[in-house]
């Protein structure tokens, strides 16, 4: 195919399929039947739809989306795709029309990615334009006579790069913003102008006739007293004033580069509920799209001639009409229908993954919008056939679960949630013989098994909830269920592993178990062991721990034999090189030949070698004798903990008429610490025995001295409280005392009887490890 341009002839200088990318083709794969097309992209069920603007209309009945790495033109009466991928391999940034739809340019993002003009219909590529950003593209735009294109790159550089397209030339380029710039755009009706805006930011641009040549001056507009707002839409007007949207959803008039008004509605709520993402003018009116679901027209003369008293000052306008397209759509973009018989009809993009058909006649016979096209919004978090049919589950993290059909390419059932979706796991034949049910994750720790079920007419169906837990308490990450359909397990950022029973299509909790980081995948272990194996299933096989120990020992043995092989190999290398060098240097003329004294090694390095490999040998003795030394401490404090505490002896009963014997152990005495405690008691009662016989001798020898005086009337009044309250003393010492004896009672029995425990355990232990086969220090590391 050939293309003219003005009176020669431009040949078509790329094709796709020579310079695309294809499959890796390992070693040996071309002769096992694999070709480089055995591939294919057939149908695709989603597209960039929070991106913005990714919608564009190549004629009445074509319309091209990004998607990936691929840009897919879709056929709005009869659904069906054609795809095209990108050159470099990368995704999508941004794909753009020419202004008599004869071109589209499909910027990419990779390590300096391209832009490719494709010419339309024939789908070839006409151009290919290098060197405009590092890493991405995130916006395009032709000028009005569509011999120049505008190119935004992404992080890191954000350069504004100004095309001589046809030329694959780059007429001017500075950059942009130091911050995310979402939109390029040329004036159409100033030459020589352009628009960006984005994070925080929106600049205006001239292209201005130097004496050094032509140039670009940028000024960033200065919002004053409005407030600081991310700019997504924005267009420009005749006289050379901007309208843009706002994230606030109030419409700012920009004059220069001051904000001349904000406009809002007459009861002085803004635009909008939310972001302005696109501003047109179509026919002397003003449009804005937000991500209320709301399509507004404005008075445009109004908005063009507001002079407001102060600067930024407000503007109140009431909409002349309006559209809901839907309650919880979030509408990106729109574009008008290129059928000139209907000139009512617009497309738009919904962040939700929607395309809609719309009737913008604002009349009595309007129509009501309707879906075109329905794709998951968001990223998706689950995509799984069905194990018995042609159905395919997909979820998003809109909270979205839809089941497609693959046969007829279309969503089959949806059903929506509160909260975002994390995983998804389509159940296997042996838990639903049927093939008909899933199970969802969600970003609250809830997992849901659902399934494609009839209604209660029975006519229809219908996504149904079968079961709900909720066993996480962060957002789960995946699912898994073992090969005989009896056990799932979910996995959390809570850093937890939950374990259910899977029965009569029910699952039931078992328990879960704390690990040190987020669980990601999970894969049930295929064992070579019998199913009623437990942790030890003959004197051969070591505890679980001691598997996982051992496993760790082996991986580091063979980290440490490839390091080794690869130092020797390096050895042999240098050794061959050197040698080759040798024979070379003796096949040379003598008069050329190196002296014999220069291959040997400085005296200095051979001595700095020497020194490094003994201080090497120092350093892993220094660790080997502290590893001993740690062990051995460990040793200690594992023989004083079980060994110190209790004396005990060997009992051993021997039969009169066998050989067999029964050996056992038994305590001798107490340990001396408890020996300490119970004499510290039993003195401590003695003390106040005496104390308290005393103090009764003390009372009557006192009055018997008082009787002899004459006072025996008193002598015995105070003989007889004294000797009262000396009772009560006693009894309330022997109560303390009776209740301390209890208590002592409990703890030693309790003491005692944990001591013994503990030592019983050791004893086993120790027989195991004899029948193991382990040594004492092994034994040990393990134990601790």
């Amino acid at each position: 195919m050939a293309v003219m341009e003005g009176e020669g002839i431009v040949a078509m200088e790329y094709n796709l399929e020579d310079i695309g990318t294809k499959p890796i083709m390992e070693l040996g794969v071309h002769n096992s039947g694999f070709h480089e097309h055995f591939i294919e992209m057939i149908h695709c069920f989603g597209y960039q739809s929070s991106k913005g603007p990714n919608l564009q209309l190549l004629d009445h009945n074509t319309a091209i989306i990004a998607a990936g790495s691929f840009a897919v033109l879709l056929n709005i009466k009869t659904k069906e795709q054609r795809h095209l991928q990108t050159v470099c391999g990368g995704s999508v940034g941004h794909i753009n029309v020419h202004p008599n739809h004869s071109f589209f340019a499909v910027a990419e993002k990779g390590k300096n990615p391209p832009i490719a003009i494709f010419d339309f219909p024939s789908l070839n590529i006409f151009k290919i334009l290098t060197g405009g950003t590092s890493k991405s593209y995130a916006f395009v735009d032709f000028s009005p006579e569509g011999d120049l294109l505008a190119s935004i790159g992404g992080e890191p550089d954000y350069l504004l790069t100004i095309w001589q397209w046809k030329k694959e030339s780059i007429l001017l380029r500075t950059k942009a913003y130091s911050q995310d710039v979402y939109r390029v755009t040329f004036s159409p009706f100033l030459q020589g102008q352009l628009t960006t805006s984005g994070m925080g930011h929106i600049k205006f641009w001239k292209m201005a006739q130097t004496f050094t040549g032509l140039k670009l001056h940028g000024e960033v507009g200065r919002f004053g007293k409005a407030e600081i707002s991310d700019i997504h839409g924005y267009i420009e007007l005749p006289d050379g004033k901007v309208i843009s949207g706002s994230e606030s959803g109030l419409l700012l008039l920009w004059d220069g580069a001051l904000i001349k008004a904000q406009i809002r509605q007459k009861n002085g709520k803004p635009c909008h509920n939310g972001i302005i993402y696109q501003v047109l003018l179509e026919e002397g009116e003003l449009y804005t799209i937000g991500s209320d679901g709301w399509i507004k027209v404005w008075d445009f003369e109004s908005i063009d001639a507001a002079d407001p008293e102060e600067e930024a000052g407000f503007l109140e306008l009431s909409a002349m009409n309006e559209l809901l397209v839907e309650n919880k759509a979030d509408l990106r973009h729109i574009v008008k229908s290129l059928d000139s018989s209907d000139d009512c009809i617009w497309y738009a993009q919904d962040g939700g993954g929607a395309l809609w058909h719309l009737d913008m006649s604002f009349g009595l016979t309007m129509k009501t919008p309707f879906r075109i096209f329905e794709y998951p919004g968001g990223s998706v978090t689950g995509c799984m056939m069905s194990p018995s049919s042609h159905l395919l589950a997909v979820s998003d993290t809109k909270g979205i679960v839809r089941i497609y059909d693959t046969l007829s390419r279309e969503m089959f059932l949806k059903r929506c949630f509160e909260n975002g979706t994390t995983c998804l796991l389509w159940l296997p034949l042996s838990v639903d013989h049927e093939g008909a049910s899933f199970l969802v994750g969600f970003e609250d720790g809830v997992v849901r098994w659902l399934a494609v079920a009839p209604d209660q007419s029975k006519e229809k169906l219908q996504i149904k909830l079968v079961q709900a837990s909720k066993p996480h308490s962060s957002c789960l990450s995946c699912l898994s269920i073992n090969s005989t359909g009896t056990m799932l397990a979910t996995g959390s950022y809570d850093h937890t592993i939950f374990f259910f029973l899977i029965s009569s299509q029910k699952f039931s909790p078992l328990g879960f178990v704390h690990i040190g980081s987020p669980a990601i995948h999970l894969v049930w272990i295929q064992s070579s062991w019998k199913e009623e194996s437990n942790d030890i299933v003959t004197s051969e096989h070591l505890s679980l721990e001691q598997e996982c120990q051992l496993a760790q020992k082996i991986q580091y043995q063979k980290q440490l034999e490839v390091q080794r092989q690869t130092i020797q190999q390096k050895m042999v290398t240098l050794k061959q090189n050197f040698n080759k060098l040798l024979q070379k240097d003796e096949n040379s003329p003598v008069y050329f030949r190196v002296e014999k004294q220069k291959y040997a090694v400085d005296p200095k390095i051979r001595e700095a070698l020497k020194l490094e490999r003994d201080r090497n040998k120092e350093c892993v003795k220094m660790q080997f004798t502290w590893e001993k030394e740690k062990q051995a401490i460990a040793l200690q404090k594992l023989e004083k903990w079980f060994r110190d505490p209790i004396e005990w002896e060997l009992v051993t009963l021997k039969g009169f008429l066998s050989k067999e014997e029964l050996s056992t152990f038994r305590m001798t005495y107490l340990p001396k610490q408890l020996r300490q405690e119970i004499e510290k008691f039993k003195m401590r009662d003695f003390l106040m025995e005496t104390d308290t016989k005393n103090l009764e001798s003390e009372i009557i020898g006192s009055s018997q001295n008082l009787a002899e005086k004459g006072s025996i009337s008193s002598v015995k009044r105070t003989s007889s409280d004294s000797r009262s309250r000396s009772v009560s003393i006693k009894h309330k010492l022997d109560d303390r005392l009776v209740r301390a004896a209890q208590k002592l009672d409990i703890k030693q029995q309790r003491k005692i009887t944990r001591q013994a425990k503990i030592l019983l355990f050791f004893v086993m232990a120790l027989a195991m490890q004899s029948a193991v086969g382990l040594s004492t220090d092994n034994f040990t590391d393990n134990f601790m």
